[in-house]
């Protein structure tokens, strides 16, 4: 099954991949494959949670799955984490 290609810059059709060892600047390493990256689109800031996949040489690609989100409410997010009760693994 291949993943199918996400850019974040469809209009330069930049390859958004990228390698363990050459994570993009504006990309934050959450766990297991999941990144947060921060992107600029029109005039705003937007934050992006999302998963990512691998190819056949290793390269992490950006899919579907995930979310983006303004800056106001990512901070939201931010300030609330700790509220949100999730049982843990070891539970």
């Amino acid at each position: 099954m291949s993943a199918k290609r996400v850019c974040f810059n469809k209009d330069d059709k930049l390859d958004s991949s990228f390698s363990d060892s050459a994570v993009p600047p504006h990309h934050f390493h959450l766990g297991q494959d999941i990144y947060a990256a921060v992107t600029y689109f029109a005039t705003s800031v937007q934050v992006h949670l999302r998963q990512y996949t691998r190819d056949e040489n290793n390269r992490l690609y950006p899919t579907k799955k995930g979310v983006c989100m303004s800056t106001v409410l990512w901070q939201s997010l931010a300030n609330r984490i700790e509220l949100i009760n999730v049982p843990s693994s070891t539970e």
